[in-house]
């Protein structure tokens, strides 16, 4: 009869070598993830780049070789927050950081965090570190890691900053020689204009005398004498019409110049002017008429800044236009939402410019070679100075010309301005009187040379 209360030797075998076998397997596995572990560890501290791993309660569960580095003492942190108390943490606006406000806290809170840079100054150097961070969370959405990849980025925000050093130098340097060259540029306007000045006071005289001569001496001159007086008189008119134009280029260049807005018909002062230049055109053997197509004829200009724009046009397409050929003038009136505007169009049919020319024929002495003849080159300011004008007027210059059939020159000026800026004919410079359109064409034109 068995008793059941007898020892089992059999039995207490089997659970032995079962107790012995389940413990070989558990060391085996707790070597195996020792070797893992290991391996782990070697391939983490191979990353150039820290890697940190916070658990929820904000202690280390992984922290390679370059994530050590990061913080001053890293065996005597337990949790990420004890940095402070050996280094202060600072944003690239220089505040220092709470820790509340560090990334480890943030993370452990679900933020994520893409290339934050921070500054870390540490009892034994200070540096700047380029942060990306990630929580990891569990299927129930609550934080189960923080994963840091952390770079020094000390090196580069140092190259950083002597470069914006040597930009500052550079720029100081350029700023400089913008100062010299601005000083030389001034001074060089201002001899220049000195120099016009006293150009233009013997030329003056000149003119007083031939016009005494003429009235005193009108019934003595003969026709030879009034042949040379014509001559004199004629060079007279192109030496001032180079000092005005000298002149007009530094006043408008230098923003010394003074604009008198009026109101006033400008298709009544453009037929004056086009009839008063008749003559000369008559005397080329061009046809020049005015085609007017405006409705609202009275504008608020500079109505002598008009007239020199207009002049210099109409001068221009003379000297270039051959006999038989048409220039015509056109007036017509743009108008949108913001403001009325009246385009002037001179278009001749004369020799025309290349396209790759045209630009040249705007800039401060630009010529054109190979189309000019010594019968209608100038000095190449009159483009110039009809540019400036028109952009001092906030108009728009332009220009459509195709070789061997002729340009047209379209100025478009806005011509509503406020009531204060109008002036009466009464405040204006004596220099502005009746006579002008005349003396001014027969300046403008006396460089025109006919066969």
């Amino acid at each position: 009869m068995n008793d059941p209360n007898r020892f089992n030797l059999k039995e207490h075998k089997t659970e032995s070598h079962q107790f012995d076998k389940m413990i070989r397997e558990k060391i085996k596995d707790n070597k195996n993830i020792r070797k893992h572990l290991k391996e782990m560890r070697t391939l983490t501290n191979c990353i150039a780049d820290g890697l940190i791993v916070l658990d929820r309660y904000n202690r280390f569960y992984i922290l390679n070789q370059a994530g050590k580095d990061f913080f001053y003492d890293p065996d005597s942190i337990k949790y990420a927050g004890d940095g402070l108390k050996t280094s202060k943490y600072y944003n690239l606006s220089g505040r220092q950081l709470k820790l509340s406000e560090l990334a480890g806290t943030r993370a452990i809170q679900g933020e994520i965090i893409k290339n934050e840079v921070i500054k870390v100054v540490r009892p034994d150097k200070t540096a700047y570190y380029s942060m990306n961070v990630n929580p990891i969370l569990d299927k129930d959405n609550r934080i189960l890691f923080a994963i840091f990849c952390v770079r020094d980025i000390s090196e580069d925000i140092c190259n950083c900053e002597k470069i914006a050093v040597q930009q500052e130098n550079l720029l100081r340097t350029e700023t400089e020689k913008t100062k010299v060259l601005e000083s030389s540029i001034k001074l060089k306007d201002d001899f220049l204009y000195l120099i016009t000045h006293e150009f233009r006071t013997p030329i003056s005289v000149i003119d007083s005398a031939l016009q005494a001569i003429e009235i005193i001496c009108k019934d003595e001159l003969t026709d030879r004498i009034s042949k040379y007086l014509r001559t004199i008189r004629q060079n007279t008119f192109r030496q001032l019409r180079l000092v005005n134009n000298l002149l007009d280029n530094i006043r408008i260049g230098t923003g010394n110049s003074k604009f008198f807005f009026t109101e006033f018909d400008i298709e009544c002062v453009t037929q004056e002017i086009v009839h008063s230049v008749e003559i000369y055109s008559h005397e080329k053997g061009t046809i020049l008429e005015l085609d007017s197509r405006l409705i609202n004829k009275l504008v608020i200009l500079d109505e002598e800044k008009y007239e020199r724009i207009l002049l210099n046009l109409l001068s221009n397409a003379i000297k270039f236009t051959p006999k038989g050929k048409r220039i015509t003038v056109c007036l017509e009136e743009k108008k949108d939402q913001c403001e009325r505007t009246v385009c002037i169009s001179v278009k001749d049919e004369g020799i025309g410019i290349p396209k790759d020319k045209q630009w040249l024929i705007f800039e401060r002495f630009g010529q054109v070679d190979g189309i000019l003849s010594r019968k209608n080159e100038g000095t190449g300011l009159g483009l110039h100075l009809v540019k400036l004008i028109v952009n001092s007027l906030n108009g728009e210059l332009a220009l459509d010309s195709e070789e061997g059939k002729g340009s047209t020159f379209s100025v478009s000026l806005p011509v509503d301005r406020d009531a204060e800026k109008i002036r009466k004919v009464s405040d204006f410079p004596e220099q502005y009187d009746n006579n002008r359109i005349e003396q001014s064409v027969s300046i403008e034109f006396s460089e025109i040379y006919y066969d």
